[in-house]
């Protein structure tokens, strides 16, 4: 077998993948000479990778001579919660909601503070991540109910195990079987990502059951490379709307449902400490909100929801207390250096809650220095009161605050790290933790490099020795990063 590359950034690598395990079991099969069930052959030859119907999302429309009331949201949360466990999503209602972005700014990131449920589900260190479920905008919901012949009323039974769907394990679903009857507006609201754009795979499926050969033909066209890369992909068309302009081909719920991605949570950094206010978190959520090539207003299935729930209101969420070393060292007197420029500075907001706190209680903190970057102080430097009053009070040691736009020259918090070279070294010396959060593409890589920049200059190491010294540091768990692609 050749070894495949797939980009995981891209829309269809999990088909990729799926295409490229199908010919390895095949490869399998026939070395072994084995025969395998006939209902393993079926699901091979239909294209879909063996276990995939396990991971089905299986929803069926109720006959109004059927039994069954549709649970409302938050009874269907209880009834999910209770089959997961502390794991699962719960209700959290929402204490405070604000604006973090000056006036002037075009741009939405929104402080959210959150009160957490009793026992071990509210339970997290500063470091840890809130996952927030998403749902579907009303408009894109009323769109696919029209497209489907619905009105929204209807009842659904939805059969959930731990169905995860299209690679999220993360879902809603419980660890057991359940049945569940909802409304077809909840399950397009809570389910599915409408604004997911289709796989080829899932445009060439339309082209095999589309009764119109001349649409048919159209269909095909679109799930060609450059068709598909050009005229679905490069509009970000949903499904929806790609179903809006074949109306020839007939579609219920369920088959809806399993061309599209399941609705998975968002995953937000805390930006609070438990030893400052128990039974709360908050998080910092930059607004994702554009408009498409196809003329569509595409607002983030997580981001929007937050956004707009007032105090009062309540978010579907949960805890998630990772298993990585992204914690304060156990020795406050330990010197730390944060580097979180936009919504990447969350974490360090908790870490130095945690050491307001832990002053409070009588340690001895090491000095602490944090590099933040924005566009322009007067938009976008969030959470700037906090910090200037954290300066002012020892809990951080030094501010150091890149505003790239604001100069002739863009100015990045990796520059001003090299700036600080010298202090910085001698905190190194020191025995000193990094804590770098925020984009894996570009900052954390420059930010990486900075340092072993000035590990040559101020400490006198040739480029070898330098990624030597990082490699240490990394190794040692003093080099930590909570970083994504995005």
């Amino acid at each position: 077998m050749e070894m495949r590359v797939s980009d995981v950034d891209g829309n269809d690598w999990m088909e990729a993948f799926d295409e490229w395990q199908r010919e390895v079991l095949r490869g399998l099969l026939v070395a072994c000479n084995a025969t395998p069930p006939d209902a393993y052959l079926a699901a091979v030859h239909s294209g879909v990778a063996a276990g995939a119907a396990k991971a089905r999302l299986h929803l069926r429309v109720l006959e109004a001579s059927e039994p069954g009331q549709p649970l409302t949201v938050e009874e269907a949360v209880a009834q999910l919660r209770a089959a997961r466990g502390p794991e699962g999503f719960d209700l959290l209602e929402v204490l405070a909601n604000r604006e973090l972005q000056g006036p002037g700014s075009s741009r939405s990131t929104r402080h959210v503070q959150l009160a957490l449920p009793g026992g071990e589900a509210g339970e997290y260190s500063a470091g840890d991540h809130m996952e927030v479920m998403g749902n579907n905008d009303a408009g894109l919901v009323k769109a696919a109910l029209q497209r489907l012949g619905l009105n929204g009323s209807e009842r659904v039974e939805w059969r959930s195990n731990q169905e995860g769907g299209s690679g999220s394990a993360r879902s809603l679903g419980g660890m057991q079987q359940l049945s569940l009857v909802l409304t077809s507006a909840t399950v397009l609201t809570w389910l599915v990502d409408l604004a997911a754009v289709p796989t080829k795979r899932s445009v060439s499926l339309l082209a095999e059951g589309c009764g119109c050969p001349p649409e048919a033909a159209k269909l095909r066209q679109l799930a060609t490379e450059e068709g598909y890369k050009e005229k679905v992909l490069g509009t970000r068309l949903t499904l929806v709307e790609l179903l809006s302009q074949f109306q020839s081909v007939s579609m219920s719920l369920e088959q809806l449902a399993n061309l599209l991605p399941r609705m998975g949570p968002r995953y937000y950094s805390i930006s609070s400490s438990p030893l400052a206010r128990p039974g709360t978190c908050s998080i910092s959520v930059g607004r994702v909100s554009f408009t498409t090539p196809s003329g569509r207003q595409h607002k983030g299935a997580a981001s929007a929801t937050i956004g707009d729930t007032p105090v009062g209101g309540k978010l579907l969420a949960c805890v998630r207390q990772l298993s990585s070393n992204f914690r304060l060292p156990k020795d406050p007197a330990t010197p730390v250096i944060m580097v979180g420029p936009g919504t990447g500075v969350a974490p360090m907001m908790g870490f130095l809650q945690e050491r307001a706190a832990l002053a409070a209680q009588g340690a001895k903190l090491g000095p602490a220095h944090l590099f933040f970057g924005c566009r322009s102080a007067a938009e976008d430097f969030i959470y700037r009161a906090e910090l200037e009053s954290y300066l002012a009070s020892g809990v951080l040691s030094g501010l150091h605050v890149a505003c790239s736009r604001d100069g002739p020259t863009k100015v990045y918090a990796q520059d001003l790290i090299l700036q600080e070279g010298p202090a910085l070294w001698g905190l190194f010396e020191a025995g000193a933790h990094v804590y770098v959060c925020g984009d894996a593409r570009r900052m954390a890589p420059d930010v990486r490099n900075a340092f072993k920049d000035m590990a040559q200059v101020c400490g006198g190491r040739n480029a070898s020795a330098a990624e030597s010294w990082m490699g240490g540091l990394l190794e040692t768990k003093r080099y930590l990063e909570d970083v994504w692609a995005g």
